[in-house]
């Protein structure tokens, strides 16, 4: 309750702080956003238990309408199991994980609703990306329970990965205040192979995706940047190959346990967002089956909570 205490605070924080702000012409825009199961009152770590993520944008171009942007992103997730028992002995249901990703990305607003996105970004797993000292640091903060685990770690490696994403509306309601779009997304590289496609649902006070909270296109927006929306986003994944989940063999008594990659998942995100002058807040909740097929539990949700500022 401590962790979710001090992440509204800040929240409320930088809301007030930007409550009386003018709008102005933005070139820039930094974003904090943060994943955790906390969020929804789990009193419990496992799979996908924390990320972090620092996002700064850069606009390249004045063009409103076919804009271009440059996106730099630093991001650090862990990635935990849950302990089964076998035979009076204990194991954990797949190998703990941490993963450090450096991402660069173009924005293209092709119209202003179309985008295209071209990325780059180079992963680090293992110990060197500090998951063990991370979640310590965490839990001694807030006094939460003494963790174990992470002598399953999965080894150091690091890889290279290009992506390119697609996303237009096609559908938006007379009013305005109901869009649906599609999402056409592909990763191949040493770390991550995988192809996904969604199909976002918007209601509320609405904008153009080159102006939208959504798309991050807000920082185009120099008259106003009020909008207020709910979100759903169902998204089919392939995968073919996942960096945490890597060299997923381990020792059970005296057999050999191997987790197996999931090649489709199915993810559910349910959300929020609003925004007004030069702030925008947003929260999610997501929902999805589990990316190794043989874990304890089949399904895993979290929650999302970001921040973000233009100026």
């Amino acid at each position: 309750m401590k962790f979710l205490f001090c992440n509204w605070l800040l929240i409320l924080f930088f809301l007030s702080f930007s409550a009386n702000s003018q709008v102005k012409n933005s070139s820039f825009q930094l974003s904090l956003k943060n994943d955790n199961d906390v969020y929804l009152l789990e009193r419990s770590d496992r799979y996908y238990t924390n990320g972090v993520f620092v996002d700064f944008l850069m606009k390249l171009s004045k063009d409103t309408s076919k804009s271009t942007m440059l996106a730099i992103e630093f991001g650090h997730r862990l990635y935990t199991g849950v302990k089964n028992e076998k035979d009076n002995k204990s194991y954990w249901d797949r190998k703990f994980a941490a993963n450090i990703v450096l991402k660069s990305s173009v924005y293209r607003f092709i119209q202003e609703n179309k985008i295209v996105r071209f990325s780059i970004q180079v992963d680090k797993v293992g110990p060197t990306a500090y998951g063990e000292d991370v979640q310590n640091f965490i839990h001694h903060l807030f006094r939460l329970y003494e963790i174990e685990g992470w002598e399953t770690e999965l080894p150091n490696s690091i890889g290279i990965d290009l992506g390119i994403q697609y996303e237009q509306e096609f559908f938006k309601s007379r009013k305005g205040n109901f869009a649906i779009s599609t999402n056409l997304s592909a990763v191949i590289g040493s770390h991550n192979k995988q192809a996904s496609v969604g199909l976002p649902f918007r209601y509320g006070k609405l904008k153009a995706f080159n102006k939208s909270t959504f798309t991050k296109g807000n920082i185009n927006d120099n008259m106003g940047n009020n909008e207020f929306y709910i979100f759903y986003i169902p998204t089919l994944i392939y995968q073919v190959k996942n960096s945490i989940f890597a060299d997923g063999s381990f020792l059970v008594g005296n057999a050999i346990r191997k987790n197996i990659l999931a090649p489709i998942v199915f993810s559910n995100q349910l959300g929020v967002t609003y925004a007004k002058n030069n702030s925008a807040l947003s929260f999610s909740i997501t929902g999805y089956n589990n990316e190794i097929k043989n874990l304890k539990y089949n399904y895993h949700q979290y929650g999302s909570l970001s921040y973000s500022y233009r100026f």
